[in-house]
């Protein structure tokens, strides 16, 4: 038997054999949502500190208004 054949067997036998098939697409899956939710928060915590920076702005504003008069 050449090793070729031995090494085309073998890949076949993979590839047919779906004995823990289920267990990579959930790792696929779950790595692809943590990308997701990585690439989500990063934009999203961008607009949030504009959000407090502003309001911090603000009321900082206020107060020195407050203290002048």
């Amino acid at each position: 038997m050449k090793t070729t054949d031995v090494d085309t067997r073998f890949f076949v036998q993979l590839w047919q054999d779906e004995q823990g098939q289920d267990l990579v697409e959930y790792a696929l899956i779950v790595s692809a949502v943590g990308l997701a939710t990585v690439a989500v928060v990063g934009e999203i915590s961008g607009a949030i500190v504009e959000v407090y920076s502003a309001m911090a702005h603000s009321i900082r504003s206020i107060i020195e208004n407050l203290c002048h008069r």
